[in-house]
This record gives C-alpha cells, structure tokens and sequence, in this order.
C-alpha cells in the first residue's frame, strides 16, 4: 500500500512538474504502472523515467550549441569571482535546452541544460549555472546513481523539485546567495587596487559580467531580449 501511494504520488507530481516539451513533440505521459515498475526495478528507475524523455528531447534540439559565448561568460565569472571552483567543470557539457516549468536541469553527472530564455538575463543566468553545478557537486559526492536514487526518492515522497526538496534547497540557497553577491559586486566602486581595469558592464538594458577585465570607460556589450546592448566598462 506504501508503495502504490508513493507510485500515485510520484505520477501526479510528473504531471503537473515535469518540462513540456516544444509544440511540436509529442506529449509526455507517464502511466503509473511504468512508474510502479521503476520503483521496483531500482530506486533510480523513476528518475531515468523523468528525465530521459527529456533529455531525448535537448539532444536533438537545434538551438542546443547556440551562443555558446553566454555560457562560457557566466562559467568565468562563477570562477573568477570563486563562487564556483573551477574543477567542477571539468569534462561538463552545458547546453541550451527550452525547457518549461524548469529552468535548469542536470540530469547527469556531465550533463547540464539552461533555458535559452535566460540568454537575455546574464545576472540570473550566472546564478542559474551556480545552481546546477551544485547537482554536479552532488552527483560528485554521492555518484551517480546515489544522487538519481535519492533524487526520485524525493520525486516518490512528494517533496517535488522545488525547496521541500532537500537536494533542490541546497541548490537554490546556493543560487540565491550567488545573486545576492552578483548585484553587491555590480554595485561596488572600483578599487584602486584593480588599476582601471574592470570586468563589469553597463548598458541601457542593465549591467553584466565580461568574461575578463577589461579598461574602465571601452566599450562592452551586455545580453538582452533586443540583442547585445551596447554598453561601457566601469
């Protein structure tokens, strides 16, 4: 009886939680009986069965290599500013993926996807990346099938994939706190000991991050729904 709640739980939950995939794919149904059979088969069967469909999926999307310059950009600051060891990222694809209802996802231990919608929000998309690489950090901890277990355990329990999920708080604390310190370090003077050199933009669409330090006052460029914006470093 625990077991068939915990299936009916964990079937509702993908109904209304997981990502829809674009218009033209076809619709995601989970029936509950396949996820019964996951749950018995391995306790990380009911995470393959979550997001392989989706994965499939951001494999063959065309845009998936697309401005593959915004990526590195929000890489480099993690690093630069030490909010991310720089290790992590190794032997790490990150790709653009249209998800919905998520804004990331990593769902592997060398895999991590990012909503193209965030191309034009290069502070959140920072903070987006700081956050799946902490699933990395997990999966790196904990090995990779650990982490699908415990994660579909959650899934099972009815914690969801927001903050009531234990594995997810800890990537959004960690986000939360890496943009807490993103809008601090985009707001502080420039101190003499940086010589002129900045690596911060502003523009009329909103301040970034450059990928390096560049001389205050040249011109930059920040992402945005208009394009790249035209800005100067300060």
């Amino acid at each position: 009886m625990m077991l068939w709640r915990a299936v009916m739980a964990f079937a509702a939950l993908l109904a209304v939680s997981l990502p829809v995939r674009a218009a033209d794919a076809p619709v995601l149904v989970i029936d509950p009986l396949a996820v019964a059979r996951a749950l018995t088969r391995s306790c990380s069967a009911p995470f393959d069965l979550m997001v392989q469909p989706l994965l499939d999926y951001c494999d063959s999307w065309d845009g998936r290599n697309d401005d593959p310059e915004l990526i590195a950009e929000a890489r480099a600051t993690l690093i630069r500013l030490g909010l991310t060891d720089a290790t992590l990222f190794d032997g790490v694809e990150i790709s653009w993926c249209p998800l919905q209802r998520v804004n990331g996802m990593a769902p592997r231990s060398n895999r991590v996807l990012l909503n193209p919608a965030y191309k034009s929000r290069p502070v959140d998309l920072v903070a987006l990346l700081g956050h799946e690489m902490v699933h990395i950090r997990q999966y790196q901890a904990w090995g990779e099938e650990q982490f699908r277990c415990r994660y579909g355990q959650e899934i099972a329990n009815g914690r969801g994939m927001q903050r009531a999920n234990p594995i997810e708080r800890e990537a959004y604390e960690e986000e939360d706190g890496i943009r807490s310190h993103l809008r601090l370090e985009l707001a502080r003077p420039l101190s003499p000991a940086e010589n002129g050199l900045s690596a911060r933009c502003r523009s009329g669409e909103g301040a970034c991050f450059l990928p390096a330090a560049r001389p205050v006052g040249g011109a930059c460029g920040c992402p945005s729904e208009i394009g790249l914006s035209p800005g100067t470093v300060y």
